[in-house]
């Protein structure tokens, strides 16, 4: 039915000149003919598939948080579409399952090379002559610390409880805190980088990334064949491959930081599925979508006449439930990147970092003598996830690749049994299906575990490994310099890259209180909602109850770990009435900055 409005227009229009109605007819004529165009431009067709829409739906968020200004805004989004935290398989840095290097590579991307040698810098006399008065003073330092320090009673606890496991960290941790101390000392006056390094002791290293490809459990489909039944949706979609996060949460004994990155091992972005074998680089490959220009040379791994023999263990598909294979737990928490310092720290590049191994002794003897791929594993994830945290601070995530390597030197020792690493970080992208399709590859190089000395008699050392002692010293001679002409934070806001920069000061207090609040990991306040033993039995397996009130998540077919439970819907601080701003609105609520990137 026409209204009144309709008719009173037409009869005003009757009154109208018809110069009068030709202007906007020609107007709308010349507008249309500017639309048409020699070739039609058609609007993309999209799948409407739930796998399709899903992935939509995903690199949408990564899109977003690409485009987060700040480091700390980019850290708290992976947190806000979960209310009550990730389900999250926990990776301890001392738990090394049995076989447990095949997952390690898997949900970090790396290829393992073990080689005989890793590139030692030639060092000039200067430096030989200081490297034999090095030398001297380890042997004093290893006897002092091995047969006259008595570390037991430096302990709170009773000096009769501690096992052999407890004395080889302390015998450990001194040792490297002390050969640290002593190389430094010696080469800063002649290695000028050596100078402007940060040292941190027992720092925390957390890194918070997701992997997808992993088989569903049976507790995951029978949820989503509960789903299924109650949307009376069809049941294909129960053995799909589903994501999981990875939380990783380890502390060296100590690690060693600087303003710059070490150069590039490997070339960059990294060896493709197709690489076999590592191949001798001459430059880095710079984006031209990026705008990047090549960096200076990679130290070369296959370097000289001799090509050092090589073991390579190639990257295994491991889509097993890590919970089942290899008992690790899934934990309900929130995410954490945290390299051992705040994004807001000018040493911000990882140098080198000493780890214990003294959780080898606690091995099982039916595990077998050789270590060698436990430490492997261990080296993989300690160095992925240092640099991973280093590279969140850079504005990258793991929704989000690097846009040029990093690299880190990692040590797993206990004093006399060294094991030295070198890994290259390339790629971060291991989310949904980017697991098989990701081309590139993380690298990691790695030596055999090797004896430092051989025994300490009549106060002594015997049998010193001059070649442990190359490899240790051109750790520290390794340069790190700035990358030329490359953009090393092109995800950042140039104006505002950390929360610090912000001029709001009301936004800039609450996104610091919050990023704060995250890194302290404090459990939830309330009840976890949860499906008690009595709803399964009688109003799920048998419905019993149908005359019942439905008020229960799964009377209404929702999830409430992963629908409708962003942060951003629940957190609101009330304000009350004597502290409210004065004004033509006075807001009820605390106002909110939670970045907009929903992943």
């Amino acid at each position: 039915m026409l209204s009144k409005h309709y008719f009173s227009k037409l009869i005003s229009l009757k009154h109208v000149p018809c110069s009068q109605l030709s202007a906007p007819t020609s107007r709308l004529r010349s507008t249309t003919s500017s639309e048409y165009t020699s070739t039609p431009n058609y609007p993309p067709i999209y799948s409407l598939e739930p796998k399709a829409v899903t992935k939509r739906l995903i690199e949408s968020g990564a899109d977003k948080l690409k485009k987060v200004p700040t480091v700390e805004e980019k850290l708290l989004a992976l947190n806000v579409p979960r209310y009550w935290g990730w389900d999250s398989v926990m990776v301890n840095e001392g738990n090394l399952p049995y076989d447990f290097l095949p997952f390690a590579q898997h949900i970090t991307r790396t290829r393992m090379i073990e080689v005989d040698s890793l590139p030692v810098p030639l060092p000039s006399e200067t430096l030989q002559q200081v490297m034999k008065t090095v030398k001297d003073q380890l042997e004093k330092i290893i006897v002092f610390e091995l047969c006259h320090r008595n570390h037991k009673f430096l302990l709170v606890e009773d000096p009769l409880d501690l096992t052999e496991m407890r004395l080889n960290e302390l015998y450990g941790k001194a040792l490297i805190e002390q050969i640290n101390r002593c190389i430094l000392s010696n080469f800063a006056p002649h290695v000028p980088h050596l100078v402007d390094l940060l040292v941190d002791f027992e720092p925390r290293h957390e890194a918070f990334w997701c992997v997808g490809g992993f088989y569903p459990s049976e507790e995951d489909k029978w949820y989503q064949r509960y789903l299924n039944k109650f949307w009376e949706r069809s049941n294909d979609n129960l053995d799909d491959p589903m994501d999981r996060w990875i939380q990783y949460i380890g502390s060296p004994v100590l690690a060693v930081r600087s303003r710059f990155p070490l150069d590039p091992i490997a070339p960059f972005p990294g060896p493709t599925i197709e690489d076999t074998a590592v191949k001798p680089v001459e430059e880095v490959p710079h984006s031209e979508k990026d705008g990047e220009k090549p960096s200076q040379k990679p130290t070369e791994i296959a370097a000289g006449d001799k090509t050092p023999t090589e073991r390579t263990f190639e990257i295994p598909s491991y889509k097993y439930d890590p919970r089942i294979t290899h008992g690790l737990e899934i934990k309900r928490q929130y995410g954490l990147n945290i390299p051992g310092f705040f994004a807001n720290d000018r040493h911000e590049f990882g140098f080198l970092s000493y780890h214990r191994r003294n959780h080898m002794l606690g091995r099982p003897p039916n595990f077998g003598v050789e270590h060698d791929e436990a430490l492997h594993a261990q080296a993989i994830l300690a160095s992925y996830s240092w640099l991973l945290g280093q590279a969140c601070y850079q504005g990258f995530s793991t929704y989000n690749d690097p846009t040029y390597p990093l690299t880190a030197q990692t040590v797993i020792t206990d004093g006399r049994l060294w094991s030295f690493y070198a890994y290259q970080l390339n790629t971060t992208t291991l989310y949904h299906d980017h697991i098989d399709t990701n081309p590139h590859q993380n690298v990691c190089y790695g030596l055999k575990t090797t004896e430092l000395y051989h025994s300490i008699e009549d106060g002594k050392v015997k049998g010193w490994n001059e070649k442990a002692l190359e490899t240790l010293f051109s750790f520290y001679l390794n340069k790190c310099r700035v990358r030329e002409g490359v953009q090393m934070k092109p995800y950042l806001d140039p104006q505002t890259p950390l929360v610090e920069c912000i001029e709001d000061d009301e936004k800039r207090n609450w996104l610091d209180k919050h990023n704060k609040y995250f890194i302290r990991r404090p459990p939830k306040y309330g009840w976890v909602p949860q499906i008690y033993e009595w709803e399964k039995i009688y109003r799920i397996d048998n419905d019993t109850m149908p005359m019942s009130a439905r008020h229960k998540f799964y009377q209404k077919g929702e999830n409430p770990m992963k629908d409708d439970t962003w942060i951003n819907r629940h957190e609101r601080k009330y304000i009350p009435k004597p502290l409210r701003k004065e004004g033509a609105y006075r807001r009820k609520y605390e106002k909110t900055f939670w970045p907009d990137a929903l992943v």
